[in-house]
Formats: structure tokens, sequence, C-alpha cells
């Protein structure tokens, strides 16, 4: 069976205008452009990661800005700190609390193992 190339037709425009599952031209051409994207930047990371003259040992050296600005803004965190309840909250269930019931129960367990209380 010869599909028709008219895309007068709906079925036949569908088909040969869309990339299936209710997705308009215009939104299939724009994933073909990220994806031709996804591809130019995977290929020019593998290019510059396995470049055999590459200086380090474990191959070369990629600069990705958006792990650049992540790495900045944890170095810059305490500049901007901001102390709250609620920061020490969270910093108390996280660390303190659990310490201190941890510490509770080794106490309560060294006295009972010293007063030979012990259950058999």
């Amino acid at each position: 069976m010869e599909l028709e190339k008219n895309p007068s037709t709906s079925v036949v425009s569908h088909i040969f205008f869309s990339a299936g599952g209710g997705t308009t031209p215009y939104e299939a051409q724009l994933e073909r452009k990220r994806q031709a994207l996804r591809n130019a930047l995977k290929g020019e990371f593998l290019r510059q990661r396995f470049h055999p003259n590459a200086v380090t040992e474990d191959g070369g050296s990629v600069f990705d800005a958006a792990v650049q600005r992540f790495i900045s803004m944890k170095n810059t965190e305490g500049e901007y700190y901001y102390p709250t309840i609620k920061n020490f909250m969270k910093y108390a269930a996280v660390t303190i609390i659990p310490i201190s019931i941890g510490i509770y129960f080794h106490t309560k367990e060294v006295v009972r193992c010293s007063n030979n209380i012990m259950p058999y």
C-alpha cells in the first residue's frame, strides 16, 4: 500500500508532518532541533573528554557552566547564610536529637551492665 504524498488529506498530513501522539508539526520541528542540539553537545563532550592529547590521567577536563555555577554557589553559601528558627529546627532534627537519643540509650545500657542487671 502506497500512501499519497498530498498533505491536503488529514490522515496523510498527520503521518508525514507530525511525530505522532497529537504532536503538532511545529512541536515536532522543535523536538528535532532539540535532538540535534543534544547530539552536538554529546559529540563535543566526547571529543573534549576523550581527547588523545589530554593532560590529565583520567582524560580531558570538560568545562560545564552549570556545574561551575553550582560549585560557586556551594562555596559562597556561608556568606549568605541567615540564621532562623526554621534553620535551627532542621539542624536539631538532623543532629542534636538523634545524638541525644543515642547517648541516652548508650548510657542506660552502660548502667545496666555495670549493675549486672542483664537479662539472660
